[in-house]
C-alpha cells in the first residue's frame, strides 16, 4: 500500500468530517489487513465437512455398539449430524441404546 495509517485517518477524516476515523483507529486496520494479507492460505473450518471412511464407522459401531453419535465424531474428528446422516443413510437406527439395522430393512432381509 502507498498510505500509511496517518495519512488514511486524515484522507477519511477530509471526506467525512473532523474525527471520523482516530489514527489509531486506521492504524488498527492497517494491522488487520497486514495480517490477512500474510494469511491467505485456506485454514480448516469447523463448518468444513470431512471425509469420512463409512466402513470405519461402520466397523467402530459394531465393535462398540452402544457409541453416539457425538463420541463417534469425536473419535472420526467430525460434526455428530454428518455422522447421524451417514447412519440413517445406511439404514441404521438406535434400538435398545445399540445401534443396528432399521426394523423395515431387516425384515426386508428375512424375506429375501
Amino acid at each position: 500500500m502507498d498510505h500509511n495509517a496517518a495519512e488514511a485517518s486524515r484522507n477519511i477524516c477530509k471526506a467525512l468530517g473532523d474525527g471520523a476515523v482516530s489514527e489509531a483507529t486506521a492504524r488498527t486496520w492497517f494491522a488487520k489487513i497486514r495480517q490477512a494479507e500474510e494469511e491467505l492460505e485456506d485454514k480448516p473450518r469447523s463448518g468444513a465437512l470431512q471425509q469420512i471412511d463409512y466402513d470405519a464407522v461402520l466397523h467402530t459401531i459394531e465393535t462398540n455398539p452402544i457409541m453416539s453419535t457425538r463420541m463417534l465424531a469425536a473419535t472420526f474428528n467430525c460434526s455428530h449430524v454428518q455422522i447421524a446422516r451417514m447412519l440413517h443413510d445406511g439404514g441404521k437406527k438406535i434400538r435398545h441404546g445399540k445401534w443396528g439395522l432399521s426394523l423395515y430393512l431387516e425384515l426386508k432381509k428375512k424375506i429375501e
